[in-house]
């Protein structure tokens, strides 16, 4: 049998242009990590250190070569003081908002008409248009989470 020398070894091939493969999301949020780092003037090494982690996974985070867990992200974000929303792409936003909207109108609301049940007896001919705003209110929470 005949050994081959390491140049003449198969070689595995190499991507030729590995940003072309990266996912569109996760150089999004990679994009948005490194200018919230470089805002707080801060190196890769820094926010590293900040949130017990390596520079160079921040690196791979910011070029959006790392697919991190919630985790990961959850700790970056925390050092950086801000929410994981704010990370997020315009769209995950946008549906993340709407849900925030909608959870919060239809809390809000549903304490209003338990509110004005328990003080029925004691609230004159205006409950009855109160009433119908708190339903209104209960109406568009309806819309909104039939919209996502």
């Amino acid at each position: 049998m005949v050994k081959k020398k390491k140049n003449e070894e198969e070689q595995q091939p190499v991507d030729k242009d590995p940003e072309e493969s990266r996912d569109e999301f996760l150089v999004a949020v990679g994009e948005r990590i490194r200018a919230l780092r470089s805002s707080h003037g801060w190196t890769q090494r820094t926010l590293g250190d900040r949130c017990g982690m390596a520079a160079t996974a921040i690196y791979l985070i910011e070029k959006g070569a790392q697919n991190s867990s919630l985790t990961t992200l959850k700790k970056v974000t925390s050092a950086l003081g801000v929410s994981m929303a704010t990370v997020l792409p315009e769209a995950e936003r946008g549906v993340e908002m709407s849900f925030r909207l909608s959870e919060n109108l239809r809390n809000r609301s549903e304490e209003l008409l338990e509110t004005l049940r328990s003080r029925r007896k004691s609230v004159d001919g205006s409950f009855e248009e109160i009433e119908k705003k708190v339903l209104v209110y209960l109406e568009l929470m309806k819309d909104l989470e039939t919209q996502k």
